[in-house]
C-alpha cells in the first residue's frame, strides 16, 4: 500500500545495512514490534499482520530479520500471554530501554497496544476530534533524537553534493527505487472517522480505514508534518496522562511547552473527587495570598498558591506530546469553557462550526455574509470536508443554485419546527419550537414522548410561554406565539399564531392555522402590518394525561377545527364521491391532495385531477372539512344511494293460467272479452261463469278492466299492514333534516342476532340512516353501527330490522335528546335534570323556560325521547355515547 520513488539520491541508507553506525536494522524499529504485538492482542490475522508490516517498513523489510520474532508468535502453545512475554524478551535484546522510553514519548505512527486502546476510549468519552502525534524518530543508544535527526540530514546533504549524477541515475533505474512516501497510522476520534477520511481523500491523500480497530486511519504521505498541516485547524486540545479526557484551549504556545486553559483537576478548596466545575473566587481566602489578574483594565482571573485561574479555568503547562489536536469538539465537552465566558467570540464560532456538521439536505438556512446577506435558501448539497454548502435561492421567481462557505450561513429555525436537542442536559429530547427569545428556544415535548423517555431533570409542568397567553392590559405590544386576528384586507377574520416579529418593526409574520398553506417559498407564512391585527385569547384546549386520558366528560361541548393536514392523513386511499364537474355522480378513490385540486381515480379509469370543492367523503364532508348542508346534503344522499346496485325487485308468483275448455260457457259479446291479462288476483266476490249460469250476462266493460286494480270488494279480505312500531317517525323521514348532523341512539331487542347486542346501544348512520358502510339498508331496516365486543373494540356496521329497534331513553343531564311528542316535537334540546324513577325529564327550551315532560311512566319516556348524538366530526370511530362533540 506504500508508494516508492526516488528521493534525489539523498535518501538515508536502509536500516538493514548494519555497516552504517548511524542507522540501525529494522529490528530496532519499535513500531514494527508494535505490529507484532498487535497480532497477539487483537483479532488481526497473520496475513493482515504481514501486509501491515511490509507496508510499514517498505524497502527496509527483510524476511530473514523476522524469522525468529515470527516463531515466537506461536511459542506459547495457544497462550497469547506467554507468546507476548517471549516476544517482549526478544524485543528488549534488540531495542535498549532508552530507545523504548524515547519512542513512547515521540511516537507518531505506532500501532496501539492494549494500553493505547484504553487511552483511545478515554478520548471517545470526552472529546470529538483527531490526534496527530509527534514525528517518529529512531536512534542509537546514547544519542538524542535531535542529534540523530541532524546526523541523518547532514549525511543526506553530503551524498547529494558528492554524487548528484549517480543519484539521478539511481532514481531512474527500475531495479532500485527508494521509498517516495510512507504509510502513517493516524489516531482520530471514532465519531469523526468518516469525516476526516473523506477530508484527506479530497486533499489527494491515499487513505485506508482500519478494518479491525475503529478510530485509525492509514495515510500515505511524505512526512507527518504534511498530514498535520492538512488537517482542519483547531485551538482545542485533548489532554493525556493525569488530565486525560479534559478539553483545553491553547493560551500560549512555545517551542516545547504549551500553556492550556482547562478545567481544574485539583481544587484549592475541598471538593468531591472527580468533580468538574469552575473554580469560584468567592471560596478562596480573602487575604494577600490571592491576587487578581488584570487584562485591559479588567479583572479576568486570579492567582493562588502558584496557580493561575482565568475566569475559573486553570492555566496549565503541558509538553507537546501530552496533547492531541481536536478539529471540532462537541459542544458538551467545552461546556465549562462556555460557562466561563473566556473569549466568547471564539466559543460561539466553535459551537457554530459544530452545529454546521448537522446541516442536512432540505434544511433552511440564512446567509450572514456577502452580497446576499439576509437571503433565505434551501440546502441542496453539503460538503463538510471542504466546508461548503449549496443553497437554492428563489431570485425573482427563478431558483438559483449558489455555493457558500459554512461560516457564511446560519441554520434557520422557525416556530413549529420539529427539533432534537444535541447537546446540554436535555440531550436527545424531541419536541416542537413554540417560542424563540433571542438564542433561547422554548420547546414543547409530547406527553407520549415523555412516557417512553422520562426526563431526569426537574422541570415545570407548564412552560412560562403557556401561562401568559394574553398580553397585559397596559401593554399593546405583540410578541411571538401570540394568538391574533386579522381585521382588514384580504386576510380579514383569519385567526392565527404569530410566527415572527422583530422589535420596532411595523409588520409581522403569521401562519394561518385554518386555511391550507399556499406559498411558493415553502415557509408558509403570511406578512401583514401590525396595525391590522389584534391580540385575542387562545381558546382553552383539551389536555391528555396517561392516568386520566383526555379531560373531557360526557356533556362537554368541544369545537374541533379539521385542518387540511388532518384530511390528508384520513382520506388518502379512501372512497370519495364527485359532486361537481364533468364526472359528477361518480364514485372514486382519492390518491393525493393539493390546496386547490386533488387526484382521484374513477373505478376502472386512469387517475385525473378534479377541483377540491367538487369532492366529498362518504360522510358528506368536503376535503376542506366543511359538511354539506340543506339541499346539497339531500342531493348527495340520493346520489350515494344510486351509486349502489339495487337488488332485483321481488313479487308474488302468479298462479298457473288454466286454458278454458270447449264446454265452458264463454262470453262472446265482444272480442275484447278474451283479454290477454290473466285475472289471477280476483276478489272473493267473483264467481266462475261455468258454475253460475246467472252470471252469463256480464257488463262488457268489466271484461276490459285492469286486473291489477283493486276495488272495494277486493280490499275486504286483504290483510292490514302491520304497525311500524316506535320508530314510525324515523321511517317516514319526518325529522330527516335533524339526522344530517346527529346519530340517533337506539336500543336493540334480544331477538336480533340471538341477543348478542342486547346490552349495547347502536347509532344510526350519518348523514343518511338508511345507507351506511354496507350500502343501502333493505326495506324496513336501518343502517346502524356499534362497537364490537372483541379485542380492540372496532366499529361494526349492521342492517337492523326496524322491529328490533326502539328509542334509547335519556339517562342523565347534559344529554341531547329529540322530542317526539307535544308542542316541542322535533326539537333537539339538552337535558337539565333527569329522574328515571319518576319518568320525568326537564329540558331547556329557552334560557328562561324549563318545562317538565313525562307522565311518571318510564315507558312513555321511551316514546317521547330519543338520545341524539351530534355529528360535527363525521367519522364513526370518533363517537362517544351521548356526548355532543
Amino acid at each position: 500500500m506504500s508508494k516508492r520513488a526516488g528521493s534525489s539520491g539523498a535518501e538515508p541508507t536502509p536500516k538493514r545495512h548494519k555497516g552504517n553506525p548511524a542507522v540501525p536494522s529494522a529490528l530496532y524499529d519499535n513500531g514494527a514490534w508494535k505490529i507484532l504485538e498487535q497480532f497477539l492482542t487483537t483479532s488481526m490475522s497473520l496475513s493482515e499482520m504481514d501486509n501491515v508490516l511490509v507496508a510499514y517498513l517498505g524497502d527496509q523489510y527483510s524476511a530473514d530479520d523476522w524469522v525468529e520474532p515470527r516463531r515466537l508468535l506461536f511459542s506459547g502453545d495457544a497462550n497469547d500471554d506467554e507468546s507476548l512475554r517471549n516476544l517482549s524478551e526478544l524485543r528488549k535484546t534488540n531495542i535498549p530501554c532508552e530507545d523504548v522510553c524515547i519512542e513512547e514519548a515521540c511516537s507518531l505512527a505506532e500501532v496501539g497496544d492494549e494500553e493505547e486502546e484504553k487511552e483511545e476510549e478515554g478520548y471517545d468519552e470526552y472529546g470529538d476530534g483527531m490526534s496527530v502525534r509527534s514525528p517518529k524518530v529512531t536512534c542509537l543508544p546514547g544519542l538524542s533524537a535531535k542529534q540523530r535527526l541532524a546526523a541523518t540530514f547532514d549525511e543526506m546533504a553530503t551524498r547529494f553534493g558528492q554524487n548528484p549524477a549517480t543519484s539521478l541515475q539511481s532514481r531512474q533505474a527500475p531495479t532500485h527505487r527508494a521509498l517516495k512516501s510512507r504509510m502513517y497510522l493516524l489516531h482520530i476520534q471514532r465519531a469523526v472517522t468518516e469525516y476526516i477520511a473523506e477530508y484527506l481523500r479530497r486533499k489527494k491523500f491515499p487513505v485506508t480505514v482500519s478494518a479491525w480497530l475503529t478510530g485509525q486511519l492509514y495515510v500515505v504521505a511524505d512526512s507527518p508534518k504534511t498530514i498535520a498541516d492538512t488537517l482542519p485547524s483547531s485551538l482545542y486540545l485533548a489532554i493525556k496522562h493525569k488530565y486525560k479526557g479534559y478539553i483545553g484551549r491553547v493560551f500560549k504556545s512555545r517551542k516545547d511547552i504549551v500553556e492550556v486553559l482547562c478545567p481544574p483537576h485539583d481544587f484549592p478548596y475541598p471538593m468531591p473527587r472527580g468533580c468538574r466545575v469552575l473554580v469560584e473566587r468567592s471560596r478562596l481566602p480573602k487575604n494577600n495570598l490571592v491576587s487578581d489578574i488584570i487584562l485591559h483594565d479588567e479583572v479576568v482571573g486570579w492567582t493562588y498558591k502558584g496557580e493561575s485561574y482565568y475566569k475559573g479555568l486553570l492555566l496549565k503547562k503541558f509538553l507537546h506530546d501530552h496533547l492531541e489536536l481536536l478539529a471540532s469538539p462537541h459542544a458538551d465537552t467545552i461546556q465549562l469553557h462556555l460557562e466561563s465566558g473566556w473569549d466568547t467570540a471564539f466559543l460561539k464560532k466553535t459551537v457554530v462550526e459544530f452545529s454546521m456538521q448537522l446541516l442536512r439536505i432540505g434544511d433552511w438556512a440564512r446567509i450572514t455574509n456577502g452580497a446576499l446577506h439576509g437571503a433565505l435558501g434551501r440546502v441542496i448539497s453539503t460538503d463538510h470536508a471542504c466546508g461548503s454548502v449549496g443553497l437554492e435561492i428563489d431570485s425573482k421567481g427563478h431558483p438559483d443554485k449558489i455555493e457558500f462557505r459554512l461560516q457564511d450561513i446560519e441554520y434557520l429555525f422557525r416556530i413549529g419546527n420539529t427539533v432534537r436537542v444535541v447537546a446540554g442536559p436535555y440531550l436527545g429530547l424531541e419536541g416542537y419550537i413554540i417560542k424563540m427569545c433571542g438564542e433561547v428556544f422554548y420547546v414543547e415535548v409530547s406527553k407520549y414522548y415523555l412516557d417512553q423517555r422520562p426526563l431526569r431533570h426537574t422541570i415545570k409542568s407548564q412552560l412560562p410561554v403557556q401561562q401568559h397567553l394574553a398580553p397585559s392590559p397596559e401593554s399593546d405590544c405583540i410578541e411571538i406565539w401570540d394568538f391574533i386576528q386579522v381585521l382588514d384586507r384580504k386576510h380579514i377574520r383569519k385567526h392565527s399564531i404569530v410566527d415572527w416579529i422583530s422589535k420596532g418593526e411595523s409588520t409581522l409574520w403569521f401562519r394561518d392555522i385554518i386555511t391550507p398553506d399556499n406559498t411558493g417559498s415553502g415557509l408558509s407564512s403570511i406578512l401583514v402590518p401590525t396595525a391590522m391585527v389584534q391580540v385575542t385569547d387562545l381558546a382553552q384546549t383539551i389536555q391528555y394525561t396517561k392516568e386520566r386520558g383526555y379531560d373531557v366528560r360526557p356533556g362537554d361541548t368541544i369545537n374541533i377545527k379539521i385542518g387540511f393536514t388532518i384530511k390528508l392523513h384520513n382520506d388518502i386511499g379512501q372512497e370519495v364521491f364527485v359532486i361537481g364537474g364533468d364526472r359528477k355522480g361518480y364514485q372514486a378513490t382519492l390518491y393525493s391532495l393539493a390546496p386547490e385540486i386533488c387526484m382521484v381515480a374513477v373505478h376502472g379509469q386512469q387517475r385525473t385531477n378534479v377541483k377540491l370543492h367538487d369532492v366529498v367523503t362518504r360522510y358528506g364532508m368536503r376535503l376542506s372539512g366543511v359538511i354539506l348542508e340543506g339541499p346539497e346534503m339531500i342531493l348527495f344522499c340520493e346520489m350515494r344511494k344510486r351509486s349502489y346496485l339495487a337488488p332485483p325487485a321481488q313479487s308474488i308468483t302468479p298462479p298457473v293460467e288454466i286454458a278454458p275448455s270447449a264446454s265452458t260457457t264463454s262470453i262472446t259479446d265482444s272480442p275484447s272479452s278474451l283479454n290477454s291479462w290473466a285475472p289471477w288476483s280476483a276478489s272473493p266476490g267473483d264467481v266462475d261463469v261455468a258454475h253460475d249460469p246467472s252470471s252469463s250476462t256480464i257488463n262488457p266493460s268489466s271484461s276490459t278492466s285492469d286486473p291489477w286494480t283493486v276495488d272495494n270488494q277486493e280490499s275486504i279480505g286483504t290483510e292490514k299492514l302491520p304497525d311500524r312500531g316506535p320508530l314510525s317517525w324515523l321511517m317516514t323521514k319526518e325529522f330527516s333534516s335533524k339526522l344530517f348532523n346527529y346519530h340517533m341512539v337506539l336500543k336493540i331487542s334480544p331477538s336480533f342476532m340471538g341477543g348478542r347486542l342486547n346490552k349495547q346501544f347502536v347509532f344510526t348512520a350519518c348523514p343518511d340512516p338508511f345507507c351506511g358502510e354496507n350500502g343501502p339498508a333493505p326495506k324496513g331496516s336501518v343502517a346502524a353501527l356499534c362497537t364490537s365486543n372483541g379485542a380492540g373494540a372496532t366499529i361494526k356496521h349492521y342492517h337492523i330490522p326496524m322491529s328490533d329497534l326502539s328509542p334509547a331513553p335519556p339517562r342523565k343531564k347534559n344529554q341531547d335528546v329529540l322530542i317526539l311528542d307535544r308542542e316541542h316535537r322535533g326539537l333537539i334540546q339538552t337535558i337539565v335534570s333527569c329522574y328515571n324513577k319518576g319518568g320525568v325529564v326537564k329540558i331547556t327550551i329557552t334560557p328562561t323556560v324549563i318545562p317538565e315532560i313525562g307522565t311518571g311512566a318510564f315507558v312513555s319516556l321511551l316514546e317521547r325521547f330519543c338520545g341524539a348524538e351530534q355529528n360535527l366530526v363525521t367519522h364513526p370511530c370518533t363517537l362517544g355515547i351521548n356526548v355532543a362533540t
